[in-house]
């Protein structure tokens, strides 16, 4: 028998609010004083009629907005109908059972539920050919039909859950090859997961369009709440002679109400723990002290009873981090003023609070291009001070561009010539078209848009601050090439910051300067953290800390660093070093959202058939198989409304009554 179930029993708390309507009914009935008149009993005999009209509509719109409540309460909880597995008419039935073995998979409930599925199915389809094909962001496993179903059940048996993002195109793509045989009469395609939305995002599937029944077997309890550690970072210092370590942990809880956790930090033997608020729906950052830590690596971990535990805990490396070297490249011969821009530049790079990369900042003239290893730097700032450089100094700016580095241009009086010399030496692509404002700051513009999809931009993603308030007097008029990001735009259309890719390198180019009379762009909020975050992208591992994540593509990294022979693969999370330089391997947390993809959207994508079409019987002690209709329920819903709104508005006539 078919059962319903929720994918989000929580909102159920509000049937409560159909009390509301009720109480309002009794509320506003009016007991009125009964006097009796008997010159004006026939209208008293109207009334009585009228009355008794007016109260049977009264009790239909009392009942009409409870159902509405009801029904808005049960779509926010999101119903579905646990149904039954369809299962073949015919002997002659190819079966293939497609099993999710990406990181959302990795719940405790895992393998009796893959269990069940698959003896059910083999129960009810005795007769039918079996092939089985597993996928995380690769194949798994894969057995063609000639397999025994012995074989095929103990595979199953050995099957978990990988620590790995789905992507699921691969594996899906060899479906066809299992039904290239003419003559089969029934053809179904099994699939359990319970279609997170990163993997299964229908615009990311092939499409194939099958001619074969695709039956989706969710897990039987589906909890959409979830907690994970985003990042984590550490400080080390010394108060009252004692060695601290300071954490900074950064959360995000999948829920729409707020909970109570405890947030663990552990390092070598020693441990503490902190109780903490989480708020649904929210990234938030906590602060926790460790006193004398006796390890360089660290785990953080938040101890909440969740379905997906995996994500709950983060590594990280708390010893000694190298500090990113920076040159403020400034020409004072002909402009004493760059003072003020450097001091702004050099104060954002300055701060040091916990969690927050530090800088070794060099304050140089244009020639110390001839002086400086420039692979040493992980950023260069040009204050408006190209001009006097010659073709051979270029080159060298272009070497480091190549090999990886960060060049940050900032606009000036000389922008006309520094573009050019940018332009003509090919470490651009962008071209000056003049000047747009004053200085006398009798107008200003500000910035409009932003690119939210660049990864050096990411930190405006849930608060962008004053980003779009803080007014520019004068900027240069940038012309960028079609390969080129415009990362943040004026209202007036022009580009405010410009990124360009050299080699494995990059330019940035901000169309106005650092002086207080172009703009309050150094004086802003957004200031701070954007020049920061430039300097670091891409520069994760010249910290001395290589940041990774199980199953991404290591090769360009670890080239870079000279250890692609050094590396070992590995399938679980930690810290270790490789030539002394430590590495941070943590799981993906796209999957840690556990909002699932419409069914209908995956069926239409992958087969030809109608999604919701059966031309299978059932069995009685089927697993189940879930089937939304949250769609149902809001049509009902509006046609509800549509009732009450007519018995609200209806007027009832009262027949006249003669003597």
């Amino acid at each position: 028998m078919d059962k319903i179930s929720f994918l989000s029993p929580f909102f159920l708390s509000g049937l409560g609010l159909v009390l509301v309507p009720i109480i309002l009914h009794f509320i506003n009935r009016k007991i009125s004083k009964k006097i009796v008149f008997p010159t004006i009993r026939f209208i008293h005999q109207a009334q009585q009629i009228k009355s008794g009209k007016k109260q049977i509509r009264d009790k239909f719109l009392l009942l009409i907005r409870i159902l509405i409540l009801t029904l808005i309460v049960l779509i926010f909880s999101k119903p579905i109908i646990l149904g039954k597995i369809p299962i073949a008419d015919t002997t002659d039935t190819k079966i293939v059972l497609f099993i999710d073995l990406s990181v959302s998979m990795h719940t405790n409930s895992f393998n009796e539920y893959l269990k069940k599925g698959a003896d059910e199915i083999f129960s009810a389809n005795p007769d039918a050919s079996y092939a089985l094909l597993a996928s995380s962001n690769k194949i798994e496993e894969s057995l063609p039909f000639e397999t025994k179903h012995e074989k095929i059940r103990d595979k199953i048996d050995l099957l978990k859950p990988t620590l790995l993002a789905g992507n699921h195109h691969d594996a899906l793509s060899t479906l066809p090859s299992f039904f290239d045989s003419e003559g089969i009469s029934k053809k179904i395609v099994y699939i359990f997961s319970d279609l997170q939305h990163y993997d299964w995002n229908h615009s990311r599937l092939p499409s194939l369009n099958l001619n074969t029944e695709i039956v989706v077997v969710k897990p039987e309890h589906i909890n959409t709440t979830n907690v994970t550690i985003r990042n984590a970072v550490s400080e080390l210092y010394v108060k009252d002679s004692v060695k601290k370590l300071r954490a900074t942990i950064e959360t995000h809880f999948f829920s729409v109400a707020s909970a109570s956790a405890k947030l663990k930090l552990t390092v070598g033997t020693k441990s503490v723990v902190k109780n903490i608020e989480l708020r649904g729906g929210y990234n938030d950052k906590f602060i926790i002290d460790l006193d004398d830590p006796d390890s360089d690596t660290g785990m953080a971990e938040v101890l909440f009873d969740d379905d997906l535990q995996v994500d709950n805990t983060f590594f990280f490396w708390v010893g000694s981090g190298i500090p990113l070297k920076v040159a403020i490249v400034v020409d004072y011969r002909d402009e004493p003023a760059k003072k003020t821009e450097s001091f702004f530049l050099i104060n954002a790079l300055s701060v040091t609070l916990p969690g927050m990369t530090k800088f070794d900042i060099r304050l140089v003239d244009p020639d110390f291009i001839w002086d400086q290893n420039l692979s040493e730097l992980q950023g260069i700032f040009f204050l408006d001070s190209l001009t006097t450089y010659t073709e051979s100094e270029l080159e060298m700016l272009f070497s480091y561009l190549s090999e990886g580095g960060n060049v940050i241009y900032f606009s000036g009086k000389k922008s006309a010539q520094n573009i050019a010399k940018l332009f003509n030496s090919k470490l651009g692509q962008t071209r000056f078209n003049g000047f747009k404002g004053e200085i006398n700051q009798l107008r200003s513009f500000t910035v409009d848009a932003l690119d939210l999809d660049a990864p050096v931009l990411s930190i405006f993603r849930e608060e962008k601050g004053d980003l779009n308030y803080f007014p520019i007097y004068k900027y240069s008029k940038f012309v960028p090439h079609k390969n080129s990001k415009t990362l943040l735009t004026f209202s007036t259309h022009d580009p405010f910051l410009i990124q360009e890719s050299i080699s494995k390198g990059s330019l940035f180019m901000f169309a106005t300067s650092l002086s207080p009379q172009w703009s309050e762009f150094p004086t802003s909020m957004t200031f701070l953290p954007l020049t920061r975050h430039i300097v670091n992208y891409g520069q994760s591992e010249n910290r001395g800390i290589l940041t990774l994540t199980i199953g991404e593509d290591y090769a360009q990294k670890l080239n870079k660093m000279g250890l692609a022979d050094e590396f070992q693969i590995k399938d679980e999370p930690g810290v270790f070093t490789l030539k002394n330089i430590p590495v941070e391997l943590n799981i993906n947390r796209m999957e840690s959202d556990f909002t699932t993809t419409q069914e209908y959207k995956i069926l239409s994508r992958l087969s030809s058939l109608k999604p919701g079409t059966s031309k299978a019987n059932t069995h009685p002690e089927s697993l189940n198989v879930t089937t939304s209709f949250e769609s149902l329920l809001a049509a009902l819903l509006i046609l509800i409304f549509l009732l009450e709104l007519i018995f609200a508005n209806y007027k009832f006539k009262t027949n006249q009554i003669t003597p």
